[in-house]
C-alpha cells in the first residue's frame, strides 16, 4: 500500500506536496528567559526582525518557552507588531490606555472580531484595486459602457406593474342620485 494513502485506502484531502510545504512553513521557535529566539529548524538564534521577515514570506511560527514548553506565540507576535515602526499609528497610546482601563472580556472579543473583519475587507479592497490597476484605460472605459445602449429590463423581483388608484377622486364631485 502506498504511504500517502490514509486508512481505508482514501487519498488525503490535499496533495502530499502541499501538506509537506505547509509543514516546512511551520517553524518551531524556542524563547529563552533572556528574550532570545532560537529557530530549531535552522539551529541558530534569530532576531524579532528576522522572525517578522519569515512571517511576511509565509512562515507560521510556533513560539514556545524553552523551559516550560508554554505557548508564547500570541505574545511574541504582539511584541513584534508593537515594536515595528508603524505600531504608533496602528495602536496609538490613548487607544492602548483605554483598552487597559476597560479590561472587559467583551471588549477583547469585539476588538478581535472587528480587527479581523477590517483586515479582511482591506485585503479584498486592495486586491480589487490591483486588478483594476492592471487594466488599460480603454478596458476600463469598455467596462463602464458595456451596459449602455441596450434596453434595460426591471429586475424580476419587481413583478408586473400594478394599476394605480387615482390620487384624487373625479373632480368635480358628482351629485348624489335624485330620489
Amino acid at each position: 500500500m502506498q504511504s500517502h494513502l490514509r486508512r481505508g485506502g482514501r487519498r488525503p484531502p490535499w496533495p502530499v506536496t502541499v501538506r509537506r510545504a505547509a509543514q516546512e512553513l511551520t517553524m518551531l521557535i524556542k524563547k529563552y528567559s533572556n528574550r532570545r529566539l532560537y529557530d530549531t529548524k535552522e539551529s541558530r538564534y534569530i532576531t524579532h526582525e528576522e522572525l517578522a521577515d519569515k512571517i511576511k514570506k509565509g512562515a507560521s511560527p510556533k513560539v514556545v518557552d524553552a523551559k516550560t514548553g508554554e505557548d508564547l506565540t500570541q505574545s511574541t507576535l504582539a511584541h513584534i507588531i508593537l515594536e515595528s515602526r508603524k505600531a504608533g499609528r496602528l495602536l496609538p497610546i490613548p487607544l492602548l490606555l483605554q483598552m487597559i482601563r476597560m479590561d472587559d472580556p467583551m471588549l477583547t472579543e469585539f476588538m478581535g472580531t472587528t480587527l479581523s473583519w477590517a483586515l479582511q475587507v482591506f485585503t479584498q479592497a486592495r486586491q480589487s484595486v490591483r486588478s483594476l490597476a492592471a487594466l488599460s484605460p480603454f478596458q476600463l472605459m469598455q467596462m463602464n459602457l458595456s451596459g449602455y445602449g441596450q434596453p434595460q429590463q426591471p429586475p424580476q423581483y419587481w413583478g408586473q406593474p400594478q394599476p394605480q388608484a387615482p390620487m384624487y377622486p373625479a373632480y368635480p364631485p358628482q351629485a348624489p342620485p335624485y330620489v
